[in-house]
């Protein structure tokens, strides 16, 4: 699981950051969704991959739009965080590189597809669970990249991918989605250093299903 390549402070940052906090990233997604989806052509379901303790919940909920929320993870120390923040919301189990989340007219997912072993796997069924819009921050750049991350109090290291935006886009394509490129808000999608010589640099990849 996620957590055994995080230490225990890693598990406190993120339950503070949840009760305290609204992300950026997440109100862009909620500003993109409301822009690009027809939210009367409802009612609509969301899926929340790589869900973590709730934190895009967190935010939809203060938005009140009309979506019916589902939120996936790996780590059930996560999801069970999750559930006792938002008991009136569903939170579910999900090995996204091995399953495929129920169908969702809408998907989002942040920071999780560059830890899977394999992106083609993960995307594919990510995309094959989405009707209509899937919103995707993950980093990219004209060169692919692989590192291993490695924190000192923790029991493995996690891996941390940079994919091209060419073989993004071909399985996007491959699956029948239109893909737009966006500049993530919080970042301004400008190289960052991560540590252990690992730099990144996060985007947005609005997929629309062609019709």
């Amino acid at each position: 699981m996620f957590q055994r390549a995080q230490d225990d402070q890693y598990f406190q940052v993120i339950m503070e950051r949840v009760r305290t906090l609204y992300l950026t990233w997440c109100e862009q997604f909620l500003d993109l969704i409301e822009e690009h989806v027809d939210l009367s052509d409802g009612p609509l379901i969301l899926n929340d991959l790589g869900c973590q303790v709730g934190q895009f919940a967190k935010s939809l909920v203060r938005r009140n739009l009309p979506l019916t929320y589902r939120g996936y993870d790996i780590e059930p120390q996560y999801l069970e965080a999750a559930r006792e923040l938002f008991p009136d919301l569903e939170f579910r189990p999900l090995d996204l590189h091995e399953e495929t989340p129920d169908p969702a007219h809408i998907t989002v997912i942040s920071a999780t597809l560059e830890h899977l072993p394999n992106l083609e796997r993960g995307l594919v069924h990510l995309l094959s669970s989405t009707r209509q819009t899937a919103l995707i921050r993950t980093f990219l750049a004209d060169s692919a990249a692989l590192s291993w991350y490695s924190k000192e109090d923790a029991e493995e290291a996690y891996r941390i991918h940079q994919f091209r935006f060419a073989d993004f886009e071909e399985i996007c394509t491959g699956q029948g989605f239109k893909v737009t490129w966006i500049e993530d808000r919080y970042t301004g999608s400008r190289p960052k250093d991560l540590g252990q010589g690992v730099t990144r640099t996060q985007h947005i990849a609005l997929a629309e299903r062609r019709t």
